[in-house]
């Protein structure tokens, strides 16, 4: 593989890293440390010569990243010359070489080399208790930090606010189904008595047409009766033959 090929796996490979301590990942800036921590270190040199002052200055460097890995735009540069930005915030209180330390950070960024590509500065390695101090001070981020509810959280009082308009409604609801069922049990009554008064009206009918058949048929047999009689009648006064 060329050196090339290997910078561009290496630079891939830390943007890889990055975008997991943006997740809150602490392994993750631990191999961060272990990559970058010696070409920081003598970045950091070129302002603090006090090992005590060039510790913490390394310190706060990746306290930043873990804080600001989530703002890193791979788009814009390397992973790791934009962690340089860093060491120059964490070193510029150091007015005297703060000229000095720009001019040493801005070469990664505008080559865009990883940092092995650097040659390093004879320092000793950083120490395993500034890694493990860093790690302890990369407090894991809370779920709500990652995962923002999309709106603010009510206040306490809307639930009641709640609970009251839906008792209200309930309560509404239930005198209207009792109107409406008493309406519907007076329907029913008044058509029930619609049909047995038309039941006693139909019964009537037929009484009176039943009476009225009797009566015209006594008529009848009347009739007859009177014509029988007649007949008769006619028959008994007839005149004697000569």
């Amino acid at each position: 593989m060329s050196s090339h090929a290997a910078n561009d796996s290496a630079q891939i490979h830390d943007v890889q890293l990055l975008a997991r301590v943006a997740q809150g990942e602490q392994a993750a800036l631990g191999e961060l440390y272990d990559r970058w921590s010696l070409p920081l270190q003598a970045l950091a040199a070129t302002v603090f010569k006090d090992p005590a002052q060039l510790e913490d200055a390394l310190h706060n460097t990746f306290i930043m990243l873990w804080e600001k890995a989530g703002d890193f735009d791979p788009t814009q540069g390397s992973a790791y010359a934009w962690a340089t930005t860093w060491v120059r915030a964490s070193t510029a209180s150091a007015n005297s070489t703060a000229s000095h330390l720009d001019s040493s950070a801005a070469r990664p960024q505008s080559s865009a080399a990883h940092p092995q590509s650097s040659a390093p500065i004879e320092l000793p390695p950083p120490s395993a208790a500034l890694r493990a101090r860093i790690l302890n001070s990369a407090v894991p981020r809370s779920s709500e930090v990652h995962h923002p509810l999309p709106f603010p959280t009510p206040p306490a009082w809307l639930g009641w606010g709640f609970a009251a308009v839906f008792s209200l409604a309930a309560l509404f609801f239930a005198a209207k189904s009792f109107n409406v069922r008493n309406e519907l049990q007076a329907a029913l009554e008044a058509e029930r008595m619609s049909r047995l008064e038309a039941g006693t009206l139909k019964n009537v009918l037929e009484a009176e047409r039943i009476l009225s058949r009797a009566q015209l048929e006594r008529l009848l047999a009347a009739d007859r009766l009177n014509a029988e009689l007649r007949a008769q009648l006619n028959l008994g006064v007839q005149p004697a033959p000569r």
